[in-house]
Formats: C-alpha cells, structure tokens, sequence
C-alpha cells in the first residue's frame, strides 16, 4: 500500500498544481499556506511574491521552471491562474495536461481560446509566444454562454431534400 501511495503522490501533486480549476475555492492564505507545506514536504524551493490581489509561486531547478501567478477577486478568492513554463516543450505538457482534464469537458472556439462545460463556469486561454496560459473564473449566463458556442451549419435546401429521399 506504502509503495502504492508513493507512486501516485507525485501525480496528485503536479495535478494540485497543474490543474489551475482546483484553486478556485482558495483563498490567498490557503494558496500560500499551500506552497508553504508543499515546499517543507516536498523538498521543492518555492519562491512566494505577494501583492494586494496576486500571489505569484515560482518553482525553479536545474530541469524545469514554472511559475503559477494567482489573481484574487474582491472576496479573497481565486479567480484566474495564468501558469508560465521557461520552454516550449514545457508549456506544450502543461497545456495538454490542463486540456486532458475530461472533468471540465473543454471546448476549443479558436487556436488560443476554451471554454468549460457551463456548469465549472471557466475560460482557458493560451498565449504561445509567452509560454503561458490562463484558467479564469467567469460569471457566465446560460445565454451568454449559449452566445459563445459555435453554431452548427444550416443545411443547404439540397441536403434537406436528399435526407427526405
């Protein structure tokens, strides 16, 4: 069981991390607090930069560098995550890993541009020429929500009349 849970904790915690949707129920002390421990338990060298309403989290070694930046409404909570790899390839894994959660049921609208099912509420952008992308919380209507979907193609009154056939 022991070398069970050892093998999976890795993954939980790059999921922790990775997963920007997961801090949207934290406040600025529980992101902080989160490093924190992280940082002791892990072995990890976290840098902390705080201000009024962001917290940046850096985590930089000698095989990868990422940098979470968490921006907080006027409630104290999380309302975007932009994540900011220091190479392409980098940036490309943790943008995938952010699209392959099946959970929030992405929808792409154009090349940098997603959005969740309604229900998580959530918008997904990706900036390649900075190796960044952002998760932000938005206060969606089902109208406007409806508004941003693509449209399926109307059929030509040929295709109607070959489906009647």
């Amino acid at each position: 069981m022991r070398r069970l849970l050892l093998f999976f904790l890795p993954a939980l915690l790059a999921c922790q991390v990775l997963c920007a949707q997961n801090w949207f129920l934290y406040k600025k002390d529980g992101v902080k607090k989160w490093f924190e421990r992280s940082g002791k338990k892990n072995g990890d060298n976290w840098i902390i930069q705080e201000t009024d309403s962001s917290l940046t989290a850096l985590l930089q070694d000698s095989v990868f560098g990422i940098s979470n930046t968490y921006f907080f409404n006027e409630d104290g909570r999380v309302e975007k995550v932009t994540t900011t790899a220091n190479c392409d390839s980098c940036f490309r894994k943790y943008v995938k890993y952010e699209l392959n959660n099946k959970s929030m049921g992405w929808r792409q609208l154009n090349d940098t541009f997603y959005i969740s099912g309604f229900s998580k509420k959530t918008v997904l952008e990706v900036h390649p020429l900075s190796y960044s992308f952002s998760v932000i919380r938005v206060p969606w209507t089902a109208k406007q929500y409806a508004a941003l979907l693509p449209r399926p193609r109307e059929k030509s009154v040929g295709e109607w009349m070959k489906e009647i056939e």
